[in-house]
């Protein structure tokens, strides 16, 4: 990411995921149902899916700003995958279910960031898979985790 100018994707990988699965691990494995062994599932109440598309939609506009002043190849797209990248993960570590969908975006959108860098010839396309792979994992935890919520409604 870093070698084709995709700063933003190159610093939420580096210096965002790994410190949150950490967090996250710990806060799933505190709140894992001692019976079932799965993880409990939360979701927002209206007010707060509005807060935070709101205030996350304001930083992806500084973010893709940043992104065109530094050179980014791609900041539109980087702009936009890596700060809801970053409320996906918050909202992850937070066992939330709308999370799914933020993935489901952030998925889509990578899929067609990296289907575009391998176009340009560059030799990404185990990328572009992975995140093709990502995207049918998320459309399916998406669905599991929907059942398991309206269940618990």
């Amino acid at each position: 990411a870093f070698r084709l100018s995709l700063y933003g994707f190159f610093v939420l990988h580096l210096f965002y995921y790994f410190p949150m699965e950490i967090i996250g691990f710990f806060n799933w494995k505190k709140n894992t149902n001692a019976v079932t062994k799965e993880v409990i599932k939360t979701s927002l109440s209206i007010h707060e899916r509005i807060l935070f598309f709101i205030i996350t939609t304001c930083i992806t506009i500084i973010t893709i700003f940043i992104l065109k002043k530094l050179g980014d190849a791609s900041p539109i797209l980087d702009g936009i995958i890596t700060i809801f990248s970053l409320l996906g993960m918050y909202f992850s570590v937070r066992r939330v279910f709308e999370e799914w969908f933020v993935w489901a975006f952030v998925n889509l959108l990578s899929v067609i960031m990296w289907f575009n860098v391998y176009l340009q010839g560059e030799g990404v396309f185990s990328i572009f898979v992975k995140r093709i792979i990502y995207l049918i994992l998320g459309t399916y935890f998406f669905f599991k985790w929907f059942r398991e919520v309206n269940k618990k409604n």
